[in-house]
């Protein structure tokens, strides 16, 4: 291809010549690698939103459920709920977090989370009311009250009186079914007691004002209610009545008055407004 003077002159008939090579094997694996992250995101973001935590039972704060949470559907109230409250329990408000976030998308409550669903209006508002006055000990449940009005507290309370939730409550304290029935309904004469029901309402479905619905309680949650009313931390109720009842329950009592509790029905709002 050289001239005359040594100049390059251009063959107009030259190909030039490439080896063809294949995909390189980096580009499969990396190609691979986001194939299976996109699909581990896709499942993931289909997963329900669940409870993060529950309280202490030793110092009312907070830690991670000792199980898994379990999914529910969203709440389904009765009865015309008020919507601001409705968003508080899905999204909170301000220091206040998603009541949801503890207490379960249906507040059905589980582990050591009470279940707020059915309970009465006027009950949930006391408590709501006692966690800011500091009358009721819960470090978290103070942040929440104290950064609700009390017109909010009461329109929460109304509107888990309107739910109805799926049961998730059962015996897990490994009690004596058979006496936590005897103390539930008929107490206990040698040690005075009278039965739960006779204040809490037949079957356990709740008394207002100052008699809930234990029926559907997380058995954890009632024998960690039944520990705070013997040490004292907890003293809200009439006359420090239920102090002295706990302190008459051996942990073998209270175990089994837990475990029996947490199987019965839970009230259902649904059925009554019926």
């Amino acid at each position: 291809m050289n001239g005359q003077n040594g100049q390059h002159r251009s063959d107009e008939h030259f190909e030039p010549y490439e080896e063809e090579r294949g995909i390189p094997a980096p580009f499969y694996l990396g190609a691979f690698g986001l194939l299976l992250w996109g699909v581990s995101v896709f499942i993931m973001d289909r997963e329900p939103v669940m409870p993060l935590a529950s309280p202490n039972p030793t110092t009312g704060g907070q830690h991670l459920p000792s199980q898994p949470p379990r999914a529910l559907g969203q709440p389904m109230p009765a009865l015309a709920a008020d919507p601001a409250a409705l968003a508080i329990i899905a999204g909170g408000k301000g220091a206040a977090w998603a009541c949801s976030s503890c207490h379960g998308l249906a507040g059905e409550g589980a582990d050591a989370v009470p279940r707020l669903a059915g309970l009465s209006a006027a009950y949930i508002t006391k408590q709501l009311n006692d966690f800011a006055a500091g009358t009721r000990v819960n470090d978290s449940m103070r942040v929440v009250a104290l950064a609700l009005s009390p017109e909010e507290r009461t329109s929460l309370g109304a509107a888990y009186a309107a739910m109805a939730a799926p049961t998730v409550a059962h015996a897990m304290l490994g009690g004596d079914l058979k006496r936590g029935a005897q103390l539930a309904t008929a107490g206990d004469d040698a040690k005075g007691l009278a039965g739960c029901f006779t204040c809490h309402g037949d079957q356990g479905l709740g008394v207002d004002p100052d008699f809930p619905a234990l029926a559907g309680q997380p058995a954890a949650y009632l024998d960690q209610q039944l520990l705070f009313w013997t040490s004292g931390l907890r003293h809200n109720s009439p006359d420090t009545m239920m102090n002295d009842i706990a302190k008459a329950l051996s942990d073998a009592d209270r175990r089994a008055v837990s475990d029996y509790i947490a199987g019965l029905p839970p009230p259902d709002p649904h059925a009554i407004a019926e």
